[in-house]
Order: C-alpha cells, then sequence, then structure tokens
C-alpha cells in the first residue's frame, strides 16, 4: 500500500498576495553606516513577495502594483534589519536610501541542539511553509519535503520518516504541545503516501534527527514539532481544484486582535488522475480521502490567548494485491481525529506558559485474505511547558506531561507474516489495552560567555504497563567560533516505550521494558551570506528493542547501532534569489540483532523456530543524495527540480520454501535478514508555478508538477511465484507523472 497515490500538489494553497495592475517603481541605494555600497542585500516589501537584491554598487529597483502606504523591508546577515514606513502613489517613482549599522550577532539562546531544522520565528530558518509547498516532488506535503534532508531515509514513494536508521515509530509528531500518533494518510507498515497536516495549517515547524534536548520523550530517533497558525490579520478565502480533487478555505477575523477563525477543507478522488496517467495498481475501490479543520484563536489580554484546533481525516481505498499464498483484494478504510485545546500566557515578566488537552481518535479497517482486523486507537494527552528567563545569560525550562493511550482490536490476523490464506492459521484478537505514560523534565541553558552556550537537562518518564520509571538525562554544548561559524555537541539517552498492544498475552509479553537509545553528535556550520553549510558526525546504540521471541511473542533482546555523517549545504533564498535550494548527502552505517524466521514440520503443522542474526538495520540507505533547485524565471514564473539518488534499501532473500501438509500453499525460508540490496534509486521531480496579480487583494496560481521525469522503473520490492522459486522486481508504481491545477484567492 506504500506505493499509490503520489498526489502531487492537491493541498497547496496560495501563496503569494497580489495587487493593482498598475506598475510603479521602487528604487534606490543601501549603504552601511560609513557610507559604502552594500551588494548582495535583500529588500522587500513586507506584505508581499516583491523584493530585489542590491547589486555591486548597492542598488535596488522593484516594481510594485499595490499603492497606498507599505513597509519597506532590508536585511543582511550581521547587520540591523531596517524597516522604512513609505507611500507609493500611482504615477509616482519612488527613490530612497537605506542605511544598515553592524551588530554583534549573539550566540542563540533558544536553541542549541544539534540536527535541528527549523521554521517560523526560530533562528536559523532552513523550512518553512513555502519551502515545502515548492520542492519538487513533496506534493506539498511536510513529511515529504523533510525527506529531501540529511539523516533521513526515503525508503519508497511514502512519506515515512525513517531517522539515521531507525524505524518510522521512532520519530513522534507533536501538534501544539498534541501528540499525532497516527499522523500520515492511508498508512502502512513504513508510514503513509502522505501526512494529514497541511503547511498552510502550520506557522512554526522544528524538526530533529537527534540529540533533542530533555523536553521531548518517548522517542529513540527524531522529533517534529508543528505550532498551528495564529491569530489571522485579515479576512479572505481560497478555493483550489487539481486533477484529484478539491479543496477550500477560509480565514476570518471576526473581532480584531482578538478572535480569528481558519477553516479548510478537502476533497480527493483519484479517478481522473488516473484516467490521464494511469497507474499500475488493479483498484477496486479508487484512493478516496476527504478532510476537515478549523482553528479558534481568542486573545484575551496583549500576552493570553486560548487556541482550538481540531481535524478530522477519512479516507478509504482497494486495491488488488498478488502474494505467493494469496492473490486478492486488499480493503483498508481509516478516520483520524484529533482535537486539541491550548492556554499560553506570559505568566510574568520573564516566565512564559503553554498548556494544553487533547484527544487524538484513530481506527482503520483492513482486510486481506486471512487478515480482517478493526484498529481503534485513543490517545488522551495533558501537557504543561513553562520558560522562564532569569537574565539574558541564564534560562528555565520544566514541564510535565500525562499521556493515556488505549488500543482496541477485534478480528482476525496470520499466525506468520508470510501466509494470508483465508484456511491458514490465525490469531483471534477482541481485546483492549491502556497504559499511562507520566513524564516530567527540567532543563538550563546557560551562557557563560558571549560565545559559549550550555544546555543541561533531565527528564524522567513512567510507564504503568512496563512498570518502569527512566531516568534521561541530557546535555548540549555550543561554541561560537566566529561571528558566522559554530560547533555542537549533544549527547543523552532517549527511551520509548512500546504501544499497549505488545504488552497483550498471546501477541505480545507483559514483561516488556522501554527501548533505549544513546546519541553522541558533533557538528560544524557555517553561514556567508546567503549560504549555508553544516556537517554532523553522529553514533546512535541502541539497547532493549524488541525481537519476535518464541516463547513470549516479543522480548527486549534487540540491540545495535547506527552512525554516520550528514552533509547539508543551503543557497539562496526563496523568491528572493533567482537561483535557491540545497543539498544534503548522507552516509550511514548501521548493525542490529535481527530475527530470522524458520518454518518446520512438526506433527503434521508447520510451526515457526526463531534464529537471531547480526545484520544491517533494514532502513540502511548507505548513500543518500538529494539536490533540490528552484528558479525564479520572473517574479511570477518560478520552476524547480529535484534530484534523488541513493542505495537500494535492504532485503532479507527467501532461499526456498516447504509445502503446507493441509493446505495449497508454501512458507518460505528465509535467508540472512537484509543480506540483499535493491538496485540503485534515483528519480527526478520537477515543478512549475505561475502566478496573477488580480483586482483588489485577489489573485490565482496555476502550478503543475511532473514527477519521475526519465520514467525510470526504481524496484522498490521483490513478488515472488507460489512455490517461491522464483521472483520478480516491483517496480515503482506510476511511471511519468503530471499533475496540475490552480488555486484563487479573494479577499471577503
Amino acid at each position: 500500500m506504500k506505493r499509490y497515490v503520489p498526489l502531487l500538489f492537491l493541498s497547496l494553497l496560495p501563496f503569494l498576495a497580489a495587487a493593482q495592475t498598475q506598475k510603479i517603481t521602487v528604487s534606490g541605494t543601501v549603504v552601511d553606516d560609513k557610507g559604502q555600497a552594500m551588494p548582495f542585500v535583500n529588500v522587500f516589501f513586507e506584505d508581499l513577495l516583491e523584493g530585489d537584491v542590491t547589486d555591486s554598487l548597492g542598488r535596488f529597483v522593484i516594481r510594485t502594483s499595490r499603492m497606498g502606504e507599505r513597509v519597506l523591508i532590508a536585511m543582511f546577515i550581521g547587520y540591523e534589519t531596517v524597516k522604512r514606513r513609505i507611500t507609493v502613489l500611482p504615477g509616482q517613482t519612488t527613490r530612497l536610501m537605506l542605511v544598515l549599522k553592524p551588530v554583534v550577532l549573539e550566540t542563540p539562546g533558544t536553541s542549541i541542539s544539534a540536527s535541528a531544522f527549523t521554521s517560523g520565528n526560530e533562528k536559523g530558518v532552513t523550512l518553512r511553509s513555502m519551502d515545502v509547498v515548492t520542492t519538487p516532488g513533496a506534493a506539498a506535503d511536510i513529511y515529504l519535503a523533510i525527506q529531501t534532508y540529511p539523516g533521513v531515509s526515503k525508503l519508497d514513494e511514502g512519506s515515512g520518516l525513517f531517522v539515521r536508521g531507525g524505524d518510522v515509530s521512532e520519530t513522534v509528531t507533536i501538534l501544539d504541545q498534541a501528540t499525532v500518533v497516527h499522523p500520515y494518510r492511508w498508512e502502512s507498515p513504513t508510514g503513509g503516501v502522505m501526512g494529514t497536516i497541511s503547511p498552510f495549517l502550520v506557522r512554526g515547524t522544528f524538526f530533529s534527527s537527534g540529540g533533542f534536548s530533555a523536553r521531548y520523550g518517548n522517542a529513540l530517533s527524531g522529533v517534529l514539532v508543528m505550532e498551528s497558525m495564529g491569530m489571522p490579520e485579515r479576512s479572505y478565502a481560497t478555493l483550489t481544484a487539481g486533477l484529484a480533487g478539491i479543496s477550500g478555505g477560509i480565514t476570518k477575523v471576526l473581532i480584531p486582535n482578538k478572535l480569528g477563525m481558519r477553516f479548510t477543507g478537502n476533497y480527493v478522488h483519484t479517478a481522473l488522475m488516473f484516467r490521464i496517467n494511469g497507474s499500475r495498481d488493479e483498484f477496486s475501490v479508487l484512493p478516496f480521502a476527504e478532510d476537515a479543520n478549523l482553528g479558534l484563536i481568542y486573545r484575551y489580554s496583549h500576552s493570553g490567548q486560548i487556541k482550538l484546533f481540531a481535524f478530522g481525516t477519512r479516507d478509504q481505498v482497494g486495491v488488488k494485491v498478488n502474494q505467493p499464498s494469496f492473490d486478492g483484494l486488499f480493503d483498508q478504510s481509516g478516520v483520524n481525529q484529533l482535537y486539541n485545546v491550548q492556554w499560553s500566557d506570559l505568566i510574568r515578566k520573564n516566565w512564559f506558559m503553554r498548556t494544553s488537552l487533547s484527544l487524538n481518535r484513530y481506527r482503520t479497517d483492513m482486510a486481506f485474505g486471512i487478515l480482517d482486523l478493526v484498529q481503534q486507537d485513543d490517545t488522551y494527552k495533558l501537557r504543561t511547558d513553562h520558560e522562564v528567563e532569569f537574565s539574558s545569560r541564564l534560562r528555565l525550562n520544566f514541564g510535565a506531561e500525562v499521556e493515556y493511550t488505549i488500543n482496541r482490536f477485534h478480528g482476525q490476523v496470520p499466525r506468520s507474516k508470510w501466509v494470508l490464506d483465508p484456511n491458514a492459521p490465525s490469531y483471534r484478537l477482541n481485546d483492549r489495552f491502556g497504559a499511562r505514560r507520566d513524564g516530567g523534565y527540567v532543563e538550563a541553558i546557560w551562557r557563560p560567555a558571549q560565545e559559549w552556550a550550555i544546555g543541561a537537562g533531565l527528564r524522567a518518564d513512567h510507564h504503568t504497563r512496563a512498570h518502569q520509571t527512566v531516568i534521561d538525562p541530557r546535555f548540549s554544548l555550543q561554541r561560537h567560533l566566529s561571528q558566522n561559524a559554530v560547533l555542537r555537541f549533544s549527547t543523552g539517552i532517549f527511551h520509548q516505550y512500546p504501544a499497549p498492544y505488545f504488552f497483550a498475552p498471546g501477541f505480545g509479553s507483559s514483561g516488556l521494558q522501554a527501548m533505549e537509545a544513546r546519541h553522541y553528535i558533533v557538528s560544524y556550520e557555517l553561514r556567508r551570506r546567503r549560504t549555508l553549510f553544516r556537517i554532523e558526525i553522529y553514533r546512535k546504540q541502541y539497547a532493549n528493542l524488541l525481537l519476535n521471541d518464541p516463547t513470549s511473542g516479543f522480548s527486549n533482546r534487540g540491540s545495535g547501532f547506527s552512525q554516520g555523517i550528514d552533509l547539508f549545504f543551503k543557497y539562496g533564498e526563496l523568491f528572493r534569489d533567482p537561483i535557491n535550494g540545497w543539498i544534503s548527502y548522507s552516509f550511514l552505517r548501521t548493525r542490529r540483532l535481527a530475527t530470522r524466521r524458520i518454518p518446520q514440520p512438526v506433527g503434521g503443522n508447520i510451526e515457526e523456530r526463531y534464529e537471531y542474526v547480526d545484520a544491517v538495520s533494514p532502513y540502511d540507505l548507505t548513500h543518500n543524495l538529494t539536490v533540490v533547485t528552484k528558479v525564479n524565471l520572473t517574479p511570477q514564473f518560478n520552476i524547480g527540480a529535484t534530484v534523488r539518488v541513493a542505495t537500494g534499501r535492504p532485503v532479507t532473500p527467501i532461499v526456498g520454501a516447504i509445502p503446507d501438509p493441509q493446505y495449497p500453499f508454501y512458507h518460505p525460508i528465509e535467508g540472512v535478514p537484509f543480506s540483499e540490496r535493491l538496485p540503485l534509486y534515483w528519480r527526478l521531480d520537477t515543478s512549475a508555478t505561475y502566478y496573477q496579480a488580480l483586482k483588489g487583494n485577489n489573485y490565482i496560481v496555476f502550478f503543475m508538477g511532473l514527477s519521475n521525469l526519465t520514467n525510470r522503473k526504481n524496484v522498490l520490492d521483490y513478488d515472488y511465484s507460489l512455490d517461491y522459486s522464483s521472483r520478480k522486481p516491483r517496480t515503482t508504481n506510476f511511471s511519468r507523472f503530471i499533475y496540475v491545477g490552480a488555486s484563487v484567492s479573494f479577499a471577503l
């Protein structure tokens, strides 16, 4: 199921404001405090993405059609940002001189973690909503865009985040302090086809691939933290239509600076898209989805607000799947809901607080051969975070959370993952398992000197099913080597508890404990004008990982490590430079204790025994290179391309099979776990966007995505014959794939 429906650009919403049709020229010169011309300065209007970069003589020219009073901004690294309020009048040319004064760059006190990519108001912006939308091949999806960054492996055509050799379940998603337990749409064991959260519902994004602070727990590898949109400043509506469906939204200022509302809805139906592009899969139910999102923000004081965020999604698909033990239809449907209320305020002049109460409710129905299962998950969470700034050199963060998860299962599942025949042996499930996790943390960030920053934290978590309390120390050290160069070191212990159903009798074990990872990360970062370079060396040591056990279902026998080097180079700024983008490269080495299943005839039946083997991680992509380039041909026309090249993922070969003594199917004999690799993966995706200003505050955007431009048939897995004597490669579900659409925005 991980291979179908790369729904390109469906959730693309408007991203450029518009103006009147008459063009007015605003020009000038930017100089420093000594009167010297400054080249490469970004000069742009605050309300629109209209701007220019100064030439070698410090000159800029901006042509605009928006009249009236506006704010012009000049920005350059190492200098104070200048804002100048000007009046743009018809038939008038405006000339200006802007003076930038140098400043001493301070060590960022808000974040000293290694391996972090942030957006929104964080310092060191590397990922923003518009980066997500304009990244070719990302389909306007946050998770697919993050896959273009170092440390994240792309195993298939889905959006799962496999961080530095870790499983997709080792990365947690948090929105407004609420845990999004099921963050993917059309879920699969490798994540899903795309994320459920649109980038335009989010104003800030923080992603860390390791070494994150004590604030975040119950995650072995990474965290993705998002903050929903705040108070709207104007009222407008949007409508987007494309090959796979239609979406619309309303943003409304109900009481200026007091009460605001945001609502969006999406309807996805892929019939037209498949009719134009075709598909290798045979669908009994075409991939379908619909969702609705509502945000309400009430600001009751200058510093306090209450925010309600809710979304609900529903999806369904039916597809013909050929397996050696069963050839038939796989049917899946899912419902995902999140409700969250967040209260934030400045308790004192130096004390900021955020508290949220949330419910994430999920249900999925799956049927394929002997598999016929209904799963329901409810996650309730109460969380509070506090930040107290004692001085410019010392800040204290602390908080606590209570998370209660209920897993319900009803139906039957196969005893062996390889045998799905309707008559095969199975487990009957009709169970409910609950667990509560209580967590708390405290961390201090201290700046003993201008160029130094030290972060030290301690986290504690208790789990009612595991009957265990874990203590996780975390430490980070940051040193500014120069005004533009930073050296960082991070280390810590990270624990993650198994989901409640792993404690179920018969299926799992009541004696399971928390899994553990220890992170060691050293990074160097250099910023110069419009470029950013980062190199990170890391090692992640695993212990107490879950493995299949012949007597208890699962045990904490697993161990291993992952280590490697991540390189990242970012050049230019979106909409401000003619050419911009980034290059990321990861080198990864892993080892893990793996389970090899061996079927054996016993008394007229087939039973499986287990053998433990030292092997690479199933998510080990040794080399992973991504190049993202975006070109502004004109202020209205943007094109881009993404090239991905990666080592094929590891797979376990089938070296033989034995016939079942009672039923007409075979039981495969596995070879050495993950001892083979799929062929080299590479793919080229392109995109183009054109926007046109309309009268008033309105505009229209036309977009097109062309994925897999070279029509390459990447191998994603192998399909075996009935007796496992032969196999053939399972290739990319789509050949060359086109998606087109348009989006219009109009003021209310």
